[in-house]
Order: C-alpha cells, then structure tokens, then sequence
C-alpha cells in the first residue's frame, strides 16, 4: 500500500503512480509465471535441488506463496488506479464549471463531484431519474456551484 504521506496530486503525478504500481505487479505476477513454469515441467512436488535443503519449497508451496504476493499488488493498482479516475472526473467536472464556487469542506466537494459524475452519464444516456437526481444535487449544493 502507497504510504498516504507521500501520495501526490494532479494527473501526471497519478498516471505516474499507476504505472509505477503496475510495474510493482508485473514483478510479482513474473514470480508467479517462473513458479507455474517451473511446476509444468517438473511437477508440483518437485524442489530445486541446487537450493540449501532448509531453503527449498515444492513448486506448489511456491505457487501457493507467490500467488499471495499478488494480492497486494493489486489492491495497490486498484487504489492508484481509483485516484486517478476521481482526479479524471475533477477535471471533467472543472472544465465543465461544476466545481464549487467557495470551496466548502470536503462533503460539498464529494456532492460536487457525484453531480459531474451523474452529469457525465447524462450525456450519454438520456435518464428522467438521473435528471431528477441532478436537481435533488443542486438543490443541496445551492448556489455554490456554478453551471
């Protein structure tokens, strides 16, 4: 997990994250493949020999370690991949003036987002539901947010 202290903002230092966290991933997922490989032609059961004998594993207990390890790496990748979407709609949604006027707290930022998220969908999709949904959003954020 990306320690919060030194998460950056703004879509190049994201998209650079993402990418990082991939690379992170495909490190694993390789040990992962090597593990798989390793299985296919010598069995489940089998170790390497050439290993100190308090060193070696069967390739099953390797696939079963390394299939572990994946497991963070994606979470990793997911999260730098959900803040990048959430910066993507604030881009969205300040290049369609929909961001608040008087920034007012972390709650009308998210509601604020949610609408250009809605708004966005719209586009696409004519929805009456979705219409009224914008509505009941304008009239919580009120006049701060412009149009």
């Amino acid at each position: 997990m990306s320690d919060p202290r030194f998460l950056q903002d703004g879509f190049t230092a994201q998209a650079a994250h993402v990418v990082e966290e991939k690379g992170e991933l495909d490190k694993v997922l390789g040990d992962l493949l090597a593990a798989i490989g390793k299985a296919g032609r010598w069995g489940l059961d089998s170790v390497n020999p050439l290993l100190p004998a308090d060193g070696r594993e069967t390739n099953r207990a390797w696939i079963t370690r390394a299939i572990e390890a994946v497991y963070p790496e994606l979470d990793d990748v997911h999260q730098a991949l959900d803040r990048l979407r959430l910066t993507m709609r604030t881009m969205v949604a300040e290049d369609r003036g929909w961001t608040p006027a008087v920034d007012q707290g972390p709650a009308h930022r998210l509601l604020s987002l949610a609408r250009a998220y809605v708004a966005d969908s719209l586009d696409a999709h004519e929805h009456s539901d979705g219409r009224e949904l914008l509505t009941k959003i304008d009239a919580v954020l009120g006049a701060g947010v412009a149009r």
